[in-house]
């Protein structure tokens, strides 16, 4: 953790006179033609794709329906449902497949909150792709509480801000923005953008014992960043962080929280340090009121951050 230390297309011309209604067209179609069409019928067809070389020599139905899937627009709603529900299946996990189409791979990224999950969950996912599509493991491991918070703030009803994800055919859950990895001793240094739109960005800091550290300089109202400001918290003052935040033990994962509002969450500061389960409900309550204003804009995102002892490699 840190601690802190400072229309209908039109008919081609004389086709519609030549067919009288009551009478069905009849038209020839060579023997030929009537092979090719029966060929498509088969369930399993030899694709020549980049990634056939890797061992796919043929594609089953379920394969096909899963390639379907990740294009776009997709028609396969039905599997994609599929790979959704298998997803959300995993209890306070939060993953997402990205299709290559030059190698024939799928990965499963995000996270699960333990590691004798990760089986479960490729599995899951890996059955909805049918036999020759190969599944490569991309999860990280966010434990509770940490993967907690993310389903109460999901539930308040503020979007997920998207803008690392431009991806249409991705299936499943916004992920992290970005990953960030301390040792002991060195300065906790986070580097944010602003919305497109002016607002108040708050950052906390959520560790595995369940406290939040509040990243703001004074825990009260931070600075109305401009549109697309880009700047770091803590933030500085003549070069120098007006709060130093040291990684200390314990040491694995955490998550920074981002909420960015086009109205103060709160005026009065909080504390520099409190409980999780009491700041979530603070903010399921103020997020309640601010939302149901008028031009109301806001959005989170949560950024992935790794601590380890000095001695680790």
């Amino acid at each position: 953790m840190a601690g802190t230390a400072a229309e209908k297309p039109a008919s081609a011309s004389g086709v519609d006179s030549l067919v009288p209604i009551s009478q069905p067209a009849r038209v020839y179609v060579p023997p030929s033609a009537v092979a090719a069409v029966a060929a498509l019928t088969e369930t399993r067809l030899t694709p020549s794709l980049d990634w056939s070389p890797d061992g796919v020599g043929e594609l089953d139905a379920t394969t096909l329906s899963a390639v379907e899937a990740f294009l776009v627009p997709s028609g396969a709603t039905e599997v994609r449902d599929g790979i959704r529900a298998a997803m959300m299946a995993v209890d306070c996990a939060r993953m997402r497949t990205e299709f290559d189409p030059v190698t024939g791979r799928v990965r499963l990224l995000g996270h699960i909150p333990a590691d004798d999950l990760r089986a479960t969950a490729l599995s899951a996912v890996g059955t909805q792709l049918g036999s020759a599509l190969k599944i490569e493991d991309g999860l990280r491991i966010l434990p509770h509480p940490q993967c907690d918070v993310l389903g109460q703030i999901e539930a308040s009803g503020l979007p997920q801000s998207e803008e690392q994800f431009k991806d249409a055919a991705m299936i499943g859950a916004q992920g992290f923005a970005r990953e960030y990895a301390f040792r002991q001793g060195e300065l906790l240094r986070i580097d944010l953008t602003a919305p497109d739109y002016d607002a108040y960005v708050y950052v906390d800091y959520f560790d595995g014992e369940g406290q939040v550290l509040h990243l703001d300089a004074t825990g009260g109202t931070p600075p109305l960043r401009p549109a697309g400001d880009v700047f770091s918290v803590p933030g500085s003052r003549d070069g120098e962080p007006s709060m130093k935040f040291e990684i200390a033990p314990p040491f694995g994962q955490d998550i920074v929280l981002t909420i960015a509002v086009n109205a103060p969450l709160y005026n009065s500061p909080r504390p520099l340090v409190e409980t999780a389960p009491q700041y979530l409900d603070f903010l399921r309550e103020r997020m309640s009121l601010l939302m149901a204003k008028p031009g109301f804009k806001g959005e989170w995102a949560y950024l992935f951050v790794a601590t380890t002892a000095a001695d680790k490699p």
